[in-house]
């Protein structure tokens, strides 16, 4: 037993100490918490939803002060989530934007594979029990959630004077990418890549999430604007017709039962390659011009 803790002890102290430095290095969820709850009672605009909020929606192009909370893969349950931690002590916000995309009703967090499984982020970052499991490791360890690997590169990059690179967002909190991919090939990837997490029967749970939050704002004197960014036509193409339909007509209900602005801008002629990163986000450019 002895000789066995000796041998394990350097891992185990290695392993701490690993995990002691995630906690420490600057990302993407981090950073934006910083900055958004350091100027609080500043926001008059507050942007969620997912990756085509992220990176579609610009504040450095929207008149009053704005503040992009989306992250990738954020579903409706965790939009929700943020919006009732932060909306009482957002004292200035007169609108939100909550962006509506294919995906939106019939994905949840929990059903993405590694990276894009985003309940345990939430969780470490925001204080969030969302879909948690009390037994699994993710819950309690930043290395258990990254991995090893990951971990390692993302500390070897930090201590290499690299620490930038580990954080996509600007101070808005809005990712603008820098390089652009083939747009028909990811067309049809990213069409059914989002199919391959959908399920129908979330409809349901989600729309009463969207409900409940702009009921919520509407309460509060807070103005809900809905919105679904282009889309590059290969992607729309290579979408399942009758959950698109779902998702446009779901919407369209919403907005009119409680009247709000619904903005569908997928298939807006305006927008040309060049506006696109890849066939379902815009690229700086587009979100420029959408914002």
């Amino acid at each position: 037993l002895l000789r066995t803790t000796l041998f394990l002890l350097p891992i185990l102290l290695l392993l701490g100490g690993l995990e002691y430095v995630q906690k420490e290095l600057p990302n993407d969820y981090a950073f934006k918490k910083a900055y958004f709850e350091a100027s609080l009672d500043q926001w008059e605009v507050l942007i969620l939803g997912s990756s085509h909020s992220y990176l579609g929606i610009d504040p450095h192009h929207i008149a009053r002060p704005t503040f992009n909370l989306a992250y990738t893969a954020q579903t409706l349950a965790f939009d929700q989530f943020l919006l009732e931690k932060y909306i009482d002590q957002l004292t200035k916000l007169k609108f939100i934007v909550l962006p509506i995309s294919y995906p939106t009703y019939g994905s949840e967090s929990y059903l993405y594979p590694g990276i894009y499984n985003k309940t345990y982020y939430y969780h470490h970052y925001y204080g969030s029990d969302l879909f948690t499991k009390w037994y699994e490791p993710e819950n309690y360890s930043l290395l258990a959630l990254l991995t090893v690997k990951r971990a390692v590169d993302q500390t070897s990059q930090y201590y290499k004077g690299e620490g930038d690179a580990l954080v996509e967002c600007d101070n808005t909190g809005w990712y603008g990418p820098t390089v652009t991919r083939d747009l028909e090939e990811n067309g049809r990837k990213s069409a059914g890549f989002h199919d391959l997490f959908y399920d129908t029967e979330l409809y349901e749970a989600n729309e009463q999430y969207l409900t409940e939050m702009i009921q919520l704002c509407k309460s509060k004197g807070i103005e809900p604007i809905l919105v679904s960014t282009p889309m590059w036509h290969t992607y729309l193409s290579g979408l399942n017709p009758d959950r698109l339909q779902h998702m446009v007509q779901t919407t369209d209900a919403i907005a009119r039962k409680h009247q709000v602005l619904y903005l569908n801008h997928m298939d807006d002629p305006l927008y040309r390659s060049s506006d696109f990163f890849d066939a379902n986000h815009l690229s700086p450019s587009g979100a420029e011009k959408f914002s």
